[in-house]
């Protein structure tokens, strides 16, 4: 299921501007709750993406590592989705009805 989280900023308890949207894609399993398995296996790209400063391993000097970057590209294509212009037009409509002043 395509999903987007929206960060606001508040002044009073009133928002009075997007800050951030994050478009993500979430996976359910057959009884209708999160899927487990996917659920682990995007925090395990995660965590690889974070690279060698979060998990750190041994390199030769001369080895160039792409980890990183390959762990990021499947994330992407696992776990983010980008909407295309109309849909997000859409949903900047959505979001300013839900929280006009």
């Amino acid at each position: 299921m395509k999903c987007v989280s929206v960060t606001l900023e508040l002044e009073h308890r009133t928002p009075i501007s997007v800050i951030r949207t994050d478009f993500f894609v979430t996976y359910f399993d057959r009884s209708g709750g999160i899927d487990e398995k996917k659920k682990e296996e995007a925090l395990r790209l995660a965590v690889n993406m974070a690279g060698p400063d979060v998990v750190p391993e041994p390199r030769a000097a001369s080895v160039i590592d792409a980890s990183q970057r390959l762990y990021k590209k499947r994330y992407g294509d696992q776990f983010k989705w980008t909407p295309a212009e109309r849909e997000r037009a859409k949903i900047e409509r959505i979001i300013e009805k839900m929280f006009a002043r």
